[in-house]
Formats: structure tokens, sequence, C-alpha cells
């Protein structure tokens, strides 16, 4: 479906006119667009304007994590206007590190651990 010029463009500065600060994939979400065509025009977006010159129309508010289904890595919120960037927070390795953990506690290590009594899944580790 061939939109006109410059159309996602300001349906998305609406919605975040209208609804306030939204990931990219909210926005996508929203809009019913592709992944790929909304994040190339909110991409644009965060760059100062050309013709004619002039401010960013979004910038970065902050960043969340959660995306469901999806990794867990910061996701920037948009907002409208031309305000400094929020800082992308640092790696969390600790929490890495214990997600981890508690995900393996989960798995079953062999087939031979299926036949194991409640008592002996406690006593390996196994959350129940």
């Amino acid at each position: 479906m061939k939109r006109a010029w410059g159309q996602t463009t300001e349906h998305i500065l609406a919605l975040l006119a209208s609804l306030g600060p939204m990931t990219r994939s909210e926005i996508c979400r929203q809009l019913g667009l592709p992944r790929k065509d909304c994040a190339a025009i909110v991409t644009r977006l965060m760059k100062p304007t050309q013709r004619p010159p002039g401010p960013r129309r979004l910038h970065i508010v902050a960043y969340v994590y959660d995306e469901e289904g999806q990794r867990r890595y910061p996701r920037a919120v948009y907002a409208l206007g031309d305000g400094p960037d929020a800082r992308c927070p640092g790696a969390d390795t600790s929490g890495t590190r214990r997600r981890y953990r508690e995900a393996r506690k989960l798995r079953v290590a062999s087939v031979f651990h299926l036949g194991l009594t409640r008592k002996k899944k406690r006593q390996a580790g196994y959350r129940l």
C-alpha cells in the first residue's frame, strides 16, 4: 500500500502528541505498520530537520526493558521535542547471572532426572 509522502511522519507525531511517550514497537503496533518502515521514520525524526534547517522532532526520554516475548535489552522511549536524550543504562551483569541461574534451576539436566521423586528433586536444587 502506497502512502503519501510525509503522511506516516504526521501520524507518528500526532500519536505521540495524543498518547504521550512510546517505544518504537508501541508506535508500530498503534499505526499497524511494519517494524522496518516505522523504525526508519523514527530514526529520521531523531535527527535535526534539513529543509528548512531546524531542531529534532523526537528525543529519548527513558529506557524500558519490558517487551513481551522479546529479548531483554533497553528499549528507548520517544517523546516529542528537541530535549536532551536520556543516557542508556549500563549492563547489569549480576542481574543477568541471577536470571540465568533461576532459569537454569527449572531445566532438566538429564533424562534420568525425570524419574526422581520430589524429595530428591528438591535436594538437587530443582524448583517445584
